[in-house]
C-alpha cells in the first residue's frame, strides 16, 4: 500500500552514484535515457514490473531507432534459459509473445537470441557480418515488419555481483522516415547508450525485488534477533522469487 511503499522509499533512497551519467549523449539518447531515469526515482516502486519494463523498451526503440527491442531475463542469475520478459517493435507494439523461453546455447545454428545470452560483452553487427554468423538458425523473424532481419544490437545484464540475468536486444536501424535501411547498422553512440540503459533496468528491477520482499514482511517486523531477522530476509527473498504463497525455516539449535 501507499504507506508502506512510501516508509520503503525513505529508508531505500535511490543515491546518484547508482545512476549512470547520460549528460554528454547526444539526442535522442539523452532524452531517452532522462525519462528512463525517473523510473528509478521515488515512484518506482508505484508501477508493475512489467510497466516498468515496457517503458524501458519504450526508451530503448526511441534512442536507438530500433524496428524492435526486447529484454531477456532468467529466473535466477547464471541459468540455462532466459524468458523473454518484454517487447516493443513496430508490427507488435508490447504484445508479441510475452514469456518464450530460449536455451542460453553457443552451438552453431542453435539460434542468435541463444548465443547473446552466452556474451559478457556488447554485441553489433549488420549486413554481410551478421549474415555470416555461424549461431543464425535461419528461421524467419515473424515479429519483424521489414520481415528480415538486418542488424542486431545487444547488451548483456549484470548484477554488481557480476551474475548474468539476460540482455537487451535492438533489431534493424531505421531512417528519419521511420522505415529499416536495410544497409544500415546501429552505430558506437547506441551501443553505448544501450549499456546505460541497461545498468538502469538492472537497477531498476532490483529496486522492485527488494521492495517486493520488503512488502511481504510488513514492511515492520519489530525488534528481531541477528538470527531471526536474518532468516525472515531469506524467507521473504525467496517467496519473491519462487512465487510461493509461504515459507518456513526450521533452525536446530546446540547447546
Amino acid at each position: 500500500g501507499p504507506d508502506t511503499s512510501e516508509h520503503w522509499r525513505k529508508t531505500n533512497p535511490m543515491t546518484a552514484d547508482k545512476i549512470p551519467n547520460f549528460e554528454n549523449f547526444p539526442e535522442p539518447h539523452r532524452s531517452a535515457l532522462a525519462l528512463a531515469q525517473k523510473f528509478l526515482g521515488d515512484d518506482l516502486v508505484r508501477h508493475e514490473r512489467q510497466a516498468v519494463l515496457d517503458a524501458f523498451l519504450t526508451q530503448c526503440r526511441t534512442m536507438t531507432s530500433a524496428e524492435s527491442c526486447a529484454v531477456f531475463l532468467s529466473p535466477v542469475p547464471n541459468h540455462h534459459q532466459l524468458i523473454l520478459e518484454a517487447t516493443f517493435t513496430d508490427k507488435f507494439g508490447h504484445n508479441f509473445e510475452r514469456g518464450v523461453t530460449i536455451e542460453v546455447s553457443d552451438k552453431p545454428g542453435s539460434g542468435l537470441s541463444g548465443y547473446l545470452a552466452t556474451l559478457t560483452v556488447p554485441f553489433r553487427k549488420h549486413g554481410h557480418d551478421l549474415r555470416a554468423s555461424p549461431w543464425i538458425a535461419g528461421r524467419p523473424p515473424i515479429h519483424l515488419l521489414s520481415g528480415r532481419c538486418y542488424a542486431v544490437l545487444s547488451s548483456p545484464l549484470h548484477l554488481p555481483s557480476g551474475d548474468a540475468i539476460g540482455y537487451l536486444k535492438c533489431e534493424n536501424k531505421k531512417g528519419e522516415n521511420s522505415q529499416v535501411i536495410p544497409d544500415a547498422g546501429f552505430s558506437e553512440t547506441d551501443e553505448r547508450a544501450l549499456k546505460v540503459l541497461g545498468a538502469m533496468l538492472v537497477e531498476a528491477l532490483t529496486r522492485l525485488n527488494e521492495f517486493a520482499a520488503f512488502r511481504e514482511t510488513g514492511g515492520v517486523r519489530g525488534e528481531l534477533s541477528g538470527t531471526t531477522e536474518f532468516l525472515w530476509s531469506v524467507l521473504a527473498a525467496a517467496k519473491v522469487m519462487l512465487d510461493t504463497d509461504c515459507g518456513i525455516a526450521f533452525v536446530v539449535e546446540h547447546n
